[in-house]
């Protein structure tokens, strides 16, 4: 669908050159620039929405299985050990972080940034009587002083805000335990054992 977007736009650009609108090659390939642009932000957008629906998910799962004493050790396992679902989703944070350093980086240094598609696009335009060929922009790998390169860092929480994270599934199984062990001397009160 967006890349049918983009088709249409790309189609816009050829009746702006056929009827005038657009008089040179540089304005043809800035306007198909532009209109790969913005299918590429549809793109991301669509993306992250549909992973963020993908998460509230899997955290609405999450809460819903916490009822089980087992899916109380889990998650208290995983969040001691820094595993599981939350884990990911904080390396996932950090790596996006990262990922506007990155561009902020590569725009100092090269003046522009073009993002990896999954998609590309090929084309002719009779400019003049003259054909154009216009495609989408591909990333160029900037081939300078690399000393200042940022690096890649990820937010290891200490052991302590490990716990910390950890501590209402721990209070959790505390209640289960309890709960069980009332229930455990009840039944034990209430036998016959002669």
């Amino acid at each position: 669908m967006i890349q049918q977007q983009i088709w249409t736009k790309i189609e816009k650009i050829r009746e702006q050159v056929n009827n005038g609108e657009i008089k040179t090659e540089e304005e043809i390939n800035r306007q198909a620039d532009k209109a790969f642009d913005e299918g590429q932000e549809d793109l991301i957008r669509h993306n992250e929405s549909y992973l963020n629906a993908m998460s509230e998910r899997a955290n609405l799962a999450q809460k819903i299985s916490r009822i089980s004493p087992t899916s109380l050790f889990q998650y208290a396992s995983e969040n001691i050990a820094e595993s599981g679902q939350k884990r990911e989703d904080k390396f996932i944070n950090d790596a996006k972080e990262y990922g506007k350093v990155y561009d902020d980086y590569i725009m100092a240094k090269m003046g522009k940034v073009v993002g990896v598609s999954h998609w590309t696009f090929l084309t002719n335009m009779i400019l003049n009587g003259n054909s154009i060929m216009v495609k989408s922009p591909t990333p160029q790998e900037y081939q300078g002083d690399k000393s200042d390169f940022p690096q890649f860092r990820e937010i290891r929480p200490s052991i302590l805000e490990n716990i910390g994270d950890a501590l209402s599934d721990l209070i959790g199984l505390v209640v289960w335990n309890i709960i069980l062990a009332a229930g455990a001397f009840l039944a034990i009160l209430k036998s016959d054992v002669r």
